[in-house]
């Protein structure tokens, strides 16, 4: 249901409830597990250790429920590097690499159901000519959404649970017996109780036609700022609001110029994102690499249009030769081995050099 009203030739108010509902898709039931060699860290890392002073008593008590890992951490660990064993419940190199994860399907998913409210503003100056200028708020609720909980998460929520081992969250792993170690995770699509996220949509339109050479020109803005970004995985899970994580930054801004003519296109692509965390859940200097800075992307293309059917064309992606953050092992790793955080960002070395010929047939 929207409304939309045209106050006059200049501004326009317009407002959009939607009620919606989707099925999980085959994929999102069925997909078969797949091995990932990534490590999770252990809630239980620390116990017996001087660490566990610093850890949550919720924590501690879970942990010391579980026979093997009290046993480990009255015992001591084996630390390679020193020949000795060293008190208390804590993960070695070897320990680390013997951990692996599974990701895949979960048939048991429900439908997801989604109430979304936008409302916005569109203003066109009479004085400027060609200029519109928007300004939209929008509102996204959903529950039982679908999604692939992240492993970490799952067994944080597990330990910190006080229905623990009874929480779903705790079925996401399982442990060598006699050591307790961790040794599988599994991470899987499930419907998280609650997703919130709201912000901000405001753009520019501008276009203009060139008095001191042919052709026009057409500038373009559009920014992005969130408000909140909050997930909670079940009923009894906390909410974690990820605005400001890697891939939930704050702002984004894009900006794009184009010169048009009857044989030339040139444009310019510009796209900033600005800083974020790889954890927004810890502080910002809780290790050297979770604090990761802004980001910006420079795209430029030349088109020549011979005639109706012949184009031609070059172009130069990532003109800045922007990489991206460096942060190896971190939490929002896109894949092993990919040293960097943030699945939106472009990957190492992509900076190249494209130009391609386009022939249109039967013109």
């Amino acid at each position: 249901a929207g409304l939309n009203w045209a106050v006059n030739d200049q501004l326009r108010f317009r407002v959009v409830y939607a009620d919606s509902v989707r099925a999980p898709s085959i994929d999102d039931l069925f997909t078969g597990f797949a091995q990932t060699f990534t490590s999770i860290s252990d809630p239980c890392n620390g116990l017996g250790t001087e660490s566990e002073a610093d850890m949550d008593p919720v924590v501690v008590a879970n942990c010391y429920s579980i026979p093997d890992v009290a046993a480990t951490a009255a015992a001591g660990t084996y630390d390679p590097d020193s020949g000795q064993v060293e008190p208390g419940f804590f993960y070695t190199q070897p320990d680390v690499q013997t951990i692996s994860g599974f990701i895949g399907g979960n048939p048991n998913l429900l439908e997801e159901t989604a109430e979304t409210w936008t409302a916005g503003v569109v203003w066109q100056p009479s004085w400027i000519e060609n200029l519109a200028l928007s300004v939209d708020y929008y509102q996204i609720d959903i529950d039982n959404v679908i999604g692939i909980a992240s492993a970490s998460r799952l067994i944080n929520e597990c330990f910190e649970s006080t229905d623990f081992p009874n929480a779903l969250e705790c079925a996401a792993h399982l442990r060598f017996p006699g050591t307790g170690k961790l040794r599988y995770w599994f991470s899987f699509g499930v419907n998280q109780s609650l997703y919130e996220s709201s912000g901000y949509d405001a753009s520019a339109v501008w276009r203009t036609d060139l008095g001191f050479m042919p052709g026009s020109l057409r500038l373009s803005a559009l920014w992005t700022h969130r408000l909140e970004h909050v997930f909670r995985t079940t009923v009894e899970s906390n909410s974690a609001d990820y605005v400001g994580e890697v891939g939930y930054n704050d702002d984004k801004l894009k900006l794009t110029a184009t010169w048009e003519s009857d044989r030339w296109l040139v444009s310019l692509d510009n796209t900033w994102y600005s800083d974020s965390l790889d954890n927004v859940l810890q502080p910002a200097d809780a290790y050297h690499l979770n604090s990761l800075g802004e980001i910006n992307y420079l795209d430029l293309q030349v088109r020549y249009f011979m005639n109706e059917q012949w184009q031609f064309y070059l172009g130069l992606d990532n003109v800045l030769d922007q990489e991206p953050p460096y942060c190896p092992n971190c939490g929002n790793e896109p894949v092993p081995g990919a040293h960097y955080s943030g699945g939106q960002y472009r990957p190492w070395g992509t900076r190249f050099a494209y130009g391609g010929i386009k022939l249109a047939f039967g013109q």
